[in-house]
Parts: structure tokens; sequence; C-alpha cells
């Protein structure tokens, strides 16, 4: 909850009350904010990757090795997060799965 704390007197908001209730007030803040650039960029990004056909996400995905299947949104999401920060490793212990 420190963490929590720490962004409400950065924003200069009241930081008692409940664990909720701290969450809805760093949320109602963060709204009357708008969007931040990386927020911007990843919509523009996603929006690239919606004009795409499934079979070309795929390719994309399987060409970094992502995981390939899934809705068209959920590929979209992988395609974008890829291209704006980098792909996910795969597991070292196990191999499989990204991390998360």
């Amino acid at each position: 909850m420190g963490e929590l704390k720490t962004k409400l007197e950065e924003r200069g908001l009241e930081t008692s009350g409940k664990k909720a209730e701290l969450i809805a007030r760093l949320a109602t803040a963060a709204e009357a904010d708008g969007p931040t650039e990386d927020e911007v960029e990843f919509v523009k990004i996603a929006d690239e990757f919606r004009g795409m056909k499934n079979a070309a996400l795929q390719g994309l995905l399987g060409m970094n090795d992502q995981k390939k299947s899934g809705a068209k949104e959920e590929m979209v999401q992988r395609c974008a997060d890829a291209k704006m920060w980098g792909c996910l490793p795969k597991c070292p212990e196990c191999g499989g799965g990204g991390w998360t």
C-alpha cells in the first residue's frame, strides 16, 4: 500500500482511507488527467495491427517467438506490446510461456 500512497502524494491527493478508496481516488485522478503519451502511442500502434489479417499477425508473432493463438484482439495486443516494449522472453525454468 506504500506505493499507492506515494502515487497519491505525487498528485497532491489525500492518502488516508481504505485501500479500495485510495485506488478509486487515484483512478479518478488518472482519468481526469487523460491518457499518457505511452497509452496514446500504444493505441496508434494497435490500430495499425488491427488492419492486418489474422495470418499476418500470427506470422509476426511466430517470428518473434510469441504465442500465435487467440482472438484477433489478443494477437493485436501482443503485437503492439512487442513493437512498443519488446518481446516477452520464454521462462528460463520451464522453457514455456512468456514471463508476466
